[in-house]
């Protein structure tokens, strides 16, 4: 499932299907949750993943074939973008490009439909997410790394280690990521239940782990004010941090 950037609509379809038979067809259905009720739905075969864009207008479907396009107003495929297959699809805040998760990573520029020719991860992306004014793009590894790239996903401005501190030397994936809504501050989650905040400026951790229940991170989000963090994982469905500097 996905939400549009201003949780207006959300797109939701059954889950990911066997590579190793014939495509299934998914009906992709897009919610309008203000005025309750369907927006739009597409019957697509062998989706892998999908992302809505900020507004909801478009709807972005990782496929066999490529990255599918689909104008959820006037209900009919726009485009398809071949060689990049998403199981986690991200729209830039602006809508002008997109990133799937997917083997090494994909970065996708919308207007030109130019796929990066260098990976976003170097081993296996696992979660990517960009900053709130789209200046910033960070993606998660296997290995518990965390890569941040410009916003074009053009210049890669560092490296971090992630999960993967001192206290913790078995390396453990990145699973979620999640930027402050100042994007000072990005906090990087694990399969083990590992949770570190990170300093952007600075790329340097703030402090050490966050105490948790030890399962893998399922999802991550900051209050508005971007005091507070709330961590879900697989049993224990939410958990909050004040994490103001005071």
């Amino acid at each position: 499932m996905a939400f549009s950037g201003d949780s207006r609509y959300v797109a939701y379809g059954p889950g990911w299907t066997d590579s190793s038979k014939a495509p299934v067809r998914q009906l992709i259905t897009v919610w309008d949750a203000q005025r309750q009720r369907r927006h739009a739905a597409f019957d697509i075969p062998g989706v892998q993943g999908i992302g809505l864009s900020p507004d909801g207008r478009t709807l972005a479907a990782g496929t066999y074939d490529g990255i599918e396009l689909w104008d959820t107003v006037r209900r009919k495929r726009t485009k398809t973008i071949p060689g990049s297959l998403g199981d986690e699809i991200i729209f830039r805040p602006d809508g002008g490009a997109l990133t799937s998760g997917r083997f090494e990573g994909d970065f996708v520029d919308l207007s030109s439909g130019r796929v990066a020719s260098h990976p976003l991860a170097d081993v296996f992306g696992t979660a990517s997410a960009f900053s709130p004014d789209g200046t910033r793009l960070a993606v998660g590894d296997g290995l518990g790394r965390v890569t941040v790239w410009d916003g074009a996903g053009r210049k890669r401005l560092a490296v971090l280690s992630g999960t993967h501190l001192p206290a913790a030397p078995a390396y453990e994936a990145v699973s979620e990521l999640a930027f402050s809504p100042d994007g000072s501050t990005l906090a990087v989650g694990g399969r083990k239940g590992t949770v570190q905040l990170w300093d952007v400026a600075s790329n340097q951790p703030l402090g050490s782990a966050l105490p948790t229940a030890g399962e893998p991170v399922l999802s991550l989000a900051f209050s508005r004010e971007g005091d507070t963090l709330s961590v879900a994982g697989r049993h224990k469905y939410r958990q909050q941090y004040n994490i103001a500097p005071a």
